[in-house]
């Protein structure tokens, strides 16, 4: 059996867990990678120069055609690029995708129907466990000598805080990179007379500078903050909103939760921030 050549991408530190899981007959369980409302290194930046794979768990691959059928219902210029950088790398490896959304009810018609997953792309791990979908790659990233440090500080660190056994183990790899900006328009801080956004600003700050420019000016209405995902600002404080051992809500017992709702109602209680006159509330999470 050949070794896998050196420049390695994090997708094939997730092959690797499928090739090592397959020998174990009739299991659903699938190698993973983590997604989306947290920042992730970026497919470009994604290749480094590994070191040689013989390690104590060798892994190995001896080159013969596979097919890796993925689930990510994402849209078709993501999920080209995910298939390129699979095949152009490795031609030996076709990937297919399953174009479901990742939620329970698709997981259970496709098992259903008899068929499998090898990879699959989610930001929790908790539904993938009640599916016997999830592995710690650690061991894996260790006998390969995979350098997680070409991500940037912070990444790795959150997604071991969705681990749900409460381990801190490490159960995929980012697969892109999103990141939030604050974009701002200098005409209506001249209108207000406001100093523009600056680097390195907290959201205390931002939230103090849009209540400067959150108002009426010449019959027109102004909002200094829009938010278009709140989730994502609470994403920042790395924690879990359950005890990943016995399901109990942390709301009232993990601190990160009250400073958030706390933010929250500040960014709410900007006079003509929020108006419910035309905007409609909802819970839904559909």
């Amino acid at each position: 059996m050949n070794k896998i050549n050196k420049g390695v991408i994090p997708v094939l530190v997730l092959l690797m867990v499928l090739l090592s899981a397959c020998s174990s007959s009739g299991s659903n369980r699938a190698a993973n990678t983590a997604s989306d409302t947290n920042p992730t290194a970026s497919p470009q930046a994604q290749t480094t120069p590994a070191a040689d794979t013989a390690a104590a768990d060798p892994i190995t691959y001896t080159g013969e055609p596979v097919t890796l059928k993925i689930m990510y219902g994402a849209a078709p210029e993501w999920w080209e690029l995910i298939r390129k950088s699979i095949e152009d790398k490795f031609p030996n490896i076709k990937v297919e995708q399953t174009k479901q959304r990742y939620n329970s009810k698709n997981l259970e018609e496709l098992f259903a129907k008899g068929e499998s997953l090898d990879l699959f792309v989610a930001q929790d791990y908790q539904l993938a466990k009640n599916f016997d979908m999830t592995e710690p790659i650690d061991d894996k990233i260790a006998a390969s000598k995979y350098d997680l440090s070409i991500y940037r500080d912070g990444i790795i660190d959150n997604l071991r805080s969705r681990d749900p056994e409460g381990k801190n183990q490490l159960y995929g790899l980012p697969i892109s990179e999103k990141r939030y900006g604050l974009f701002y328009n200098k005409s209506i801080f001249d209108k207000f007379g406001a100093e523009y956004p600056k680097d390195g600003m907290t959201i205390d700050q931002t939230l103090e500078l849009a209540q400067k420019v959150t108002g009426e000016r010449d019959g027109v209405k102004y909002k200094g903050l829009t938010i278009p995902f709140y989730s994502f600002m609470f994403t920042q404080f790395g924690v879990s909103g359950t005890d990943p051992k016995t399901g109990e809500v942390l709301f009232s017992k993990e601190p990160a939760f009250r400073q958030y709702f706390e933010m929250m109602d500040k960014y709410k209680h900007i006079p003509g921030m929020i108006d419910t006159s035309d905007t409609e509330y909802s819970f839904d999470t559909e």
